[in-house]
Protein backbone atom coordinates (compact mmCIF):
# COMPACT_ATOMS: atom_id res chain seq x y z
CA UNK A 1 0.00 0.00 0.00
CA UNK A 2 1.41 3.32 -1.12
CA UNK A 3 0.87 6.78 -2.57
CA UNK A 4 -2.70 6.34 -1.90
CA UNK A 5 -3.08 2.95 -3.56
CA UNK A 6 -3.25 -0.77 -2.40
CA UNK A 7 -1.60 -3.48 -4.86
CA UNK A 8 -2.60 -7.29 -4.90
CA UNK A 9 -1.51 -10.12 -6.32
CA UNK A 10 -4.54 -12.94 -7.87
CA UNK A 11 -4.33 -16.48 -8.62
CA UNK A 12 -5.25 -15.52 -12.45
CA UNK A 13 -2.22 -14.05 -12.27
CA UNK A 14 -3.50 -10.11 -12.60
CA UNK A 15 -2.30 -7.80 -9.98
CA UNK A 16 -4.50 -4.48 -9.48
CA UNK A 17 -3.75 -1.56 -8.12
CA UNK A 18 -6.98 -0.41 -6.42
CA UNK A 19 -7.81 3.52 -5.00
CA UNK A 20 -8.06 3.82 -1.53
CA UNK A 21 -10.52 5.98 -1.25
CA UNK A 22 -12.90 5.07 -3.93
CA UNK A 23 -12.04 1.13 -4.72
CA UNK A 24 -11.18 1.79 -8.56
CA UNK A 25 -8.92 0.21 -10.14
CA UNK A 26 -6.01 2.07 -11.74
CA UNK A 27 -4.60 -0.40 -13.32
CA UNK A 28 -3.84 -4.12 -13.50
CA UNK A 29 -1.25 -5.96 -15.25
CA UNK A 30 -0.95 -9.57 -16.31
CA UNK A 31 1.61 -11.76 -15.50
CA UNK A 32 2.30 -14.94 -16.98
CA UNK A 33 1.34 -17.02 -13.40
CA UNK A 34 -0.03 -16.55 -10.35
CA UNK A 35 0.97 -14.41 -8.19
CA UNK A 36 0.97 -15.05 -4.24
CA UNK A 37 3.78 -12.96 -2.62
CA UNK A 38 3.52 -9.53 -1.21
CA UNK A 39 4.01 -6.46 -3.31
CA UNK A 40 7.40 -4.38 -2.58
CA UNK A 41 6.99 -0.34 -3.50
CA UNK A 42 10.20 1.69 -3.87
CA UNK A 43 10.42 4.71 -1.58
CA UNK A 44 10.35 8.05 -3.22
CA UNK A 45 11.29 11.51 -2.41
CA UNK A 46 7.51 13.48 -1.98
CA UNK A 47 9.50 17.18 -2.98
CA UNK A 48 10.22 15.28 -6.71
CA UNK A 49 8.15 17.17 -9.03
CA UNK A 50 7.93 14.10 -11.45
CA UNK A 51 8.08 10.23 -10.00
CA UNK A 52 7.43 6.93 -10.69
CA UNK A 53 8.71 4.41 -8.55
CA UNK A 54 8.61 0.59 -9.31
CA UNK A 55 6.43 -1.82 -7.73
CA UNK A 56 8.32 -5.66 -7.63
CA UNK A 57 6.45 -9.11 -7.25
CA UNK A 58 6.93 -12.17 -8.44
CA UNK A 59 4.85 -15.02 -9.84
CA UNK A 60 4.64 -19.08 -9.05
CA UNK A 61 6.52 -19.93 -12.20
CA UNK A 62 9.38 -18.08 -10.75
CA UNK A 63 9.60 -14.93 -12.79
CA UNK A 64 10.54 -11.72 -10.99
CA UNK A 65 8.71 -8.49 -11.63
CA UNK A 66 9.35 -4.26 -11.76
CA UNK A 67 6.77 -2.28 -12.66
CA UNK A 68 5.45 1.09 -12.48
CA UNK A 69 3.46 1.97 -9.30
CA UNK A 70 1.84 4.80 -10.75
CA UNK A 71 0.82 3.09 -14.40
CA UNK A 72 1.21 -0.70 -13.75
CA UNK A 73 3.85 -0.76 -17.57
CA UNK A 74 6.30 -3.48 -17.19
CA UNK A 75 10.28 -2.32 -16.80
CA UNK A 76 11.71 -5.43 -16.21
CA UNK A 77 10.98 -9.34 -16.15
CA UNK A 78 13.85 -11.80 -14.81
CA UNK A 79 13.35 -15.67 -14.31
CA UNK A 80 14.95 -16.07 -11.62
CA UNK A 81 16.13 -20.25 -12.08
CA UNK A 82 16.34 -22.64 -15.14
CA UNK A 83 14.99 -25.21 -13.03
CA UNK A 84 11.38 -26.12 -14.47
CA UNK A 85 9.41 -26.12 -11.00
CA UNK A 86 11.46 -22.80 -9.59
CA UNK A 87 8.99 -20.77 -7.69
CA UNK A 88 8.57 -17.40 -5.64
CA UNK A 89 6.70 -17.27 -2.73
CA UNK A 90 8.04 -14.99 -0.34
CA UNK A 91 8.57 -11.16 -1.20
CA UNK A 92 11.82 -9.88 -1.99
CA UNK A 93 13.61 -7.25 0.45
CA UNK A 94 14.47 -4.23 -1.32
CA UNK A 95 17.96 -2.30 0.37
CA UNK A 96 19.97 0.59 -1.40
CA UNK A 97 18.69 0.46 -4.82
CA UNK A 98 18.94 -3.71 -4.68
CA UNK A 99 16.43 -6.38 -4.66
CA UNK A 100 16.87 -9.57 -3.02
CA UNK A 101 15.12 -12.31 -4.04
CA UNK A 102 14.59 -15.49 -1.93
CA UNK A 103 13.80 -18.85 -4.67
CA UNK A 104 11.58 -21.67 -3.83
CA UNK A 105 10.59 -24.32 -6.19
CA UNK A 106 7.47 -27.08 -6.80
CA UNK A 107 9.53 -30.10 -7.01
CA UNK A 108 8.76 -31.76 -4.01
CA UNK A 109 5.22 -32.08 -5.54
CA UNK A 110 6.48 -33.61 -8.54
CA UNK A 111 8.28 -36.19 -7.11
CA UNK A 112 5.42 -38.06 -5.64
CA UNK A 113 5.40 -39.65 -9.17
CA UNK A 114 7.65 -42.55 -9.49
CA UNK A 115 8.39 -41.54 -13.31
CA UNK A 116 10.19 -38.14 -11.55
CA UNK A 117 13.76 -38.07 -11.97
CA UNK A 118 13.68 -36.60 -8.45
CA UNK A 119 15.28 -34.43 -7.47
CA UNK A 120 17.64 -31.76 -8.77
CA UNK A 121 17.00 -28.38 -7.32
CA UNK A 122 18.82 -26.15 -4.87
CA UNK A 123 17.51 -23.22 -3.33
CA UNK A 124 19.24 -19.36 -3.62
CA UNK A 125 18.88 -16.16 -3.30
CA UNK A 126 20.05 -14.00 -6.18
CA UNK A 127 20.75 -9.95 -5.58
CA UNK A 128 19.40 -7.30 -8.83
CA UNK A 129 20.23 -4.50 -9.20
CA UNK A 130 16.52 -2.77 -8.59
CA UNK A 131 16.04 -0.87 -11.38
CA UNK A 132 17.80 -2.84 -14.43
CA UNK A 133 17.09 -6.61 -12.80
CA UNK A 134 20.73 -7.04 -13.72
CA UNK A 135 22.27 -9.81 -11.35
CA UNK A 136 24.66 -8.70 -8.76
CA UNK A 137 25.37 -12.37 -7.20
CA UNK A 138 23.53 -15.54 -6.61
CA UNK A 139 23.91 -17.65 -3.56
CA UNK A 140 22.99 -21.32 -3.76
CA UNK A 141 23.18 -22.86 -0.45
CA UNK A 142 23.81 -26.95 -1.58
CA UNK A 143 26.17 -27.83 -4.65
CA UNK A 144 24.65 -29.25 -7.89
CA UNK A 145 22.90 -32.37 -7.36
CA UNK A 146 24.29 -35.83 -9.08
CA UNK A 147 22.98 -39.08 -9.77
CA UNK A 148 23.25 -41.31 -7.26
CA UNK A 149 20.79 -44.01 -7.69
CA UNK A 150 17.69 -45.34 -9.51
CA UNK A 151 14.23 -45.81 -8.29
CA UNK A 152 11.91 -49.01 -9.02
CA UNK A 153 10.74 -47.36 -12.21
CA UNK A 154 14.10 -47.39 -13.65
CA UNK A 155 14.23 -43.63 -13.08
CA UNK A 156 17.81 -41.67 -11.66
CA UNK A 157 17.68 -40.17 -8.88
CA UNK A 158 19.77 -37.22 -7.77
CA UNK A 159 21.20 -35.50 -4.66
CA UNK A 160 21.81 -33.56 -2.27
CA UNK A 161 18.68 -31.21 -3.28
CA UNK A 162 16.25 -28.80 -1.81
CA UNK A 163 16.78 -26.17 0.62
CA UNK A 164 14.86 -23.78 -0.82
CA UNK A 165 13.44 -20.47 0.91
CA UNK A 166 9.98 -20.04 1.34
CA UNK A 167 10.51 -16.99 3.74
CA UNK A 168 10.92 -13.23 3.40
CA UNK A 169 13.69 -12.09 4.74
CA UNK A 170 15.28 -9.26 7.35
CA UNK A 171 17.87 -6.93 6.73
CA UNK A 172 20.05 -5.32 9.73
CA UNK A 173 23.13 -3.14 8.63
CA UNK A 174 25.32 -5.43 6.16
CA UNK A 175 23.44 -8.82 7.27
CA UNK A 176 20.64 -10.73 4.97
CA UNK A 177 18.65 -13.09 7.31
CA UNK A 178 17.27 -15.86 5.22
CA UNK A 179 15.44 -18.58 6.53
CA UNK A 180 16.45 -21.94 4.58
CA UNK A 181 13.55 -25.37 4.11
CA UNK A 182 14.35 -28.62 3.97
CA UNK A 183 16.22 -31.36 2.21
CA UNK A 184 14.52 -33.04 -0.32
CA UNK A 185 16.97 -35.96 -1.21
CA UNK A 186 20.71 -36.48 0.17
CA UNK A 187 21.90 -37.52 3.24
CA UNK A 188 21.83 -33.77 5.04
CA UNK A 189 23.39 -30.70 3.35
CA UNK A 190 23.79 -28.75 6.80
CA UNK A 191 22.13 -26.00 4.95
CA UNK A 192 18.23 -27.04 5.58
CA UNK A 193 16.36 -25.67 8.60
CA UNK A 194 18.20 -22.91 9.47
CA UNK A 195 18.78 -19.13 9.67
CA UNK A 196 22.05 -18.13 7.38
CA UNK A 197 22.86 -14.74 7.54
CA UNK A 198 24.85 -13.14 4.40
CA UNK A 199 27.04 -10.08 3.60
CA UNK A 200 24.08 -8.27 1.62
CA UNK A 201 26.89 -6.65 -0.71
CA UNK A 202 28.89 -10.27 -1.33
CA UNK A 203 26.05 -13.13 -0.47
CA UNK A 204 29.21 -14.83 1.40
CA UNK A 205 27.81 -16.50 5.17
CA UNK A 206 28.00 -14.31 8.23
CA UNK A 207 26.47 -16.65 10.77
CA UNK A 208 24.76 -19.57 10.36
CA UNK A 209 22.76 -22.05 12.70
CA UNK A 210 20.22 -24.88 12.19
CA UNK A 211 17.16 -24.80 14.29
CA UNK A 212 15.82 -28.66 14.02
CA UNK A 213 16.00 -31.52 16.20
CA UNK A 214 19.04 -34.23 15.67
CA UNK A 215 20.50 -31.01 14.03
CA UNK A 216 23.26 -28.54 16.19
CA UNK A 217 21.39 -25.57 17.41
CA UNK A 218 24.52 -22.53 17.14
CA UNK A 219 24.44 -19.09 16.31
CA UNK A 220 22.12 -16.11 15.53
CA UNK A 221 22.02 -14.55 18.97
CA UNK A 222 20.23 -16.77 21.20
CA UNK A 223 19.24 -19.99 19.77
CA UNK A 224 17.50 -23.01 21.18
CA UNK A 225 16.75 -26.33 19.60
CA UNK A 226 13.32 -26.58 17.71
CA UNK A 227 11.60 -29.53 17.91
CA UNK A 228 9.99 -29.90 14.28
CA UNK A 229 8.78 -28.04 11.38
CA UNK A 230 10.53 -26.44 8.39
CA UNK A 231 11.48 -22.60 8.17
CA UNK A 232 9.21 -21.93 5.84
CA UNK A 233 7.20 -18.97 6.60
CA UNK A 234 8.44 -15.47 8.02
CA UNK A 235 11.96 -14.68 9.76
CA UNK A 236 12.24 -10.99 11.68
CA UNK A 237 15.33 -8.97 13.35
CA UNK A 238 15.37 -6.33 16.17
CA UNK A 239 18.16 -4.69 16.71
CA UNK A 240 18.66 -3.92 20.38
CA UNK A 241 20.94 -1.59 23.16
CA UNK A 242 24.43 -3.60 23.92
CA UNK A 243 23.83 -5.85 21.03
CA UNK A 244 21.24 -7.98 22.47
CA UNK A 245 19.37 -8.07 19.34
CA UNK A 246 16.59 -11.06 18.96
CA UNK A 247 16.16 -13.22 15.90
CA UNK A 248 12.20 -14.15 15.57
CA UNK A 249 11.62 -17.33 14.00
CA UNK A 250 8.47 -18.79 12.49
CA UNK A 251 8.64 -22.47 11.47
CA UNK A 252 6.04 -24.26 9.21
CA UNK A 253 4.92 -26.19 12.38
CA UNK A 254 3.53 -22.90 14.21
CA UNK A 255 6.31 -22.43 16.69
CA UNK A 256 7.98 -19.39 17.28
CA UNK A 257 11.84 -19.07 18.23
CA UNK A 258 13.57 -16.29 19.90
Amino acid sequence: MAGGAIFVGSQSGLVYAFDLETGCTRWQFMASAEVRNAMIVAPWDPAEEEIDPLLYFGDVSGNQYAVSAITGELIWRKRMDDHGVATLTAASTLVDDVLYVPISSLEEGAAISADYPCCTFRGAVAALNAGSGEELWRRYFIPPAKEQATNSAGKKLYGPSGVPVWAGMSVDGDLLFVATGDDYTGEGSGASDSVIALNRHSGETAMYGMLLASMRARLIVRTTMAPTGTMELVLLWRSAPQGANDCLRVTKAVWLWV
